[in-house]
């Protein structure tokens, strides 16, 4: 037998591979779940972007919370140039709306077709940037001098009226084409004077549930019939990628804001998932360093345990570098191994989610994401170099 095989197998006849096994297999597992953490977020973060609207953004209308404070003082429930560098400052917000809102009395009438008489209230409008709103019509422009002002009102007042006004009155049901050949009368008054403008239903939003007139007309009436003071925003509306809200969330929940929770609904998943991700993590870690700990008790035991044919070795000339070479050698075998099965049982469980998937209609992210081989691949070089800074201690 060649000298380098018969201290090779020296070595290894002090050893034990049980406990060995044990260390390997946990090594695995705390391995395996860490990167099907990373995998299983990359396919989320896939997922919602390609789902929703076109650009996977979401749409989040913002504001403070009312309480007995803001009686005495309004200014508590606006938004302040700070409160708005606050969402800035987060990094994930693309862009950021503010409403602006009348500063003049509002009184409408709506005739219906083929209905006698009509139904008319006091209204209140806002206006905000055309990229917010979900679906801008085409004749949505209004210049000075025009007399009809087009209105964007909200899917929910159709159907208020649908489902609970009009039974009550015995009036028919409407569709949105209808409400669109209404008659509507505008009757705005300020200190500045008073006017009458004929309005048309130009649309409905399912995003924003207020009453909207185009920002060129909002301007002009201000100026026109008010003193049109500056005045501070109480409602913004921010657009976000979907891989984004968990972090919005955490802020409006931080300063004690309000937004639709309805809205937020994949932020809160996505908080969770968050959540659930960074336990697996957490516990795919702790395995490893235990497993990892067994690896090095291991290491220690075996050495003890060859301490004799270590020092007999070193007698009759064997380098002391040969020892240490052996062992990190065939450690770096061993994670080698861990990460060669770690990556076969990662993509046997991508290729069944890919399936699941498709089965649904869903698209997963194509492979394994280097985000995965990465968290792998680095655990296991630092696994090995604290192995490798071990062993050379435990032999002086």
């Amino acid at each position: 037998m060649e000298p380098r095989k018969s201290i090779a197998f020296l070595l290894r006849s002090t050893q034990s591979p049980l406990q060995l096994i044990s260390g390997v297999f946990g090594s695995f597992v705390g391995i395996f779940i860490v990167g099907l953490a990373v995998q299983l977020y990359v396919e989320y973060t896939h997922l919602i972007s390609n789902q929703g609207n076109a650009a996977g953004y979401q749409f989040i209308i913002i504001n403070k919370k009312v309480s007995a404070l803001n009686t005495f003082k309004q200014d508590i429930s606006q938004f302040s140039s700070e409160d708005l560098d606050k969402i800035k400052g987060l990094g994930v917000v693309e862009d950021i709306g503010i409403f602006k809102s009348n500063q003049f009395s509002v009184e409408g009438i709506l005739q219906i077709p083929g209905q006698n008489g009509g139904f008319g209230s006091e209204m209140f409008f806002e206006s905000v940037a055309d990229q917010f709103i979900d679906q801008t019509p085409e004749d949505w422009d209004w210049k000075p001098g025009e007399e009809t002002v087009p209105l964007i009102l909200p899917t929910d007042f159709l159907n208020l009226y649908n489902f609970n006004f009009a039974p009550s009155r015995g009036l028919p049901v409407l569709s949105q084409k209808t409400t669109k050949l209404a008659r509507f009368s505008i009757a705005i008054s300020g200190e500045k004077g008073q006017e009458t403008f004929a309005g048309r239903i130009a649309g409905y939003s399912s995003r924003i549930n207020s009453i909207l007139v185009p920002m060129s007309f909002m301007d002009f009436a201000n100026e026109k019939f008010t003193a049109n003071t500056p005045q501070k925003t109480g409602k913004i509306i921010v657009s976000i990628k979907d891989d984004k809200i968990a972090t919005l969330y955490k802020l409006i929940k931080e300063l004690d804001w309000e937004t639709n929770e309805d809205k937020l609904r994949s932020g809160k998943f996505a908080a969770i998932l968050e959540l659930l991700i960074s336990m697996m993590v957490l516990v795919g870690l702790v395995i490893v360093a235990v497993s990892f700990s067994s690896t090095i008790l291991y290491v220690i035991l075996a050495i003890n345990k060859s301490r004799y044919e270590i020092d007999t070795l070193m007698l009759i000339g064997v380098p002391r570098t040969f020892i240490v070479r052996w062992y990190m050698l065939n450690l770096g075998a061993i994670n080698a191994l861990i990460g060669l099965v770690t990556w076969i049982s990662l993509s046997y469980l991508k290729s069944s989610m890919d399936g699941f998937a498709a089965a649904y209609s869903y698209e997963l992210y194509d492979g394994l994401h280097p985000y995965t081989y990465f968290t792998v691949v680095s655990t296991l070089v630092v696994i090995w170099g604290i192995q490798f800074i071990r062993i050379r201690k435990l032999d002086k």
